[in-house]
């Protein structure tokens, strides 16, 4: 993607068309990030669907 001239580059995989991308994982929300610290951080969100019988 470029954006003002500057081409951005996206290494999230749990995104559609990437290589860890399933559409039944029903992930709702991400973040990534580095800090000196911390390092290369991930932070995931996803809705589990619970279906019981009764």
């Amino acid at each position: 993607m470029t954006v003002d001239g500057q081409t951005l580059y996206n290494y999230n995989n749990l995104l559609p068309g990437r290589r860890y991308y399933q559409a039944s994982l029903n992930v709702d929300g991400l973040k990534t990030g580095y800090t000196g610290p911390a390092g290369y951080c991930f932070v995931g969100t996803a809705q589990k669907m619970v279906i019981t019988e009764s």
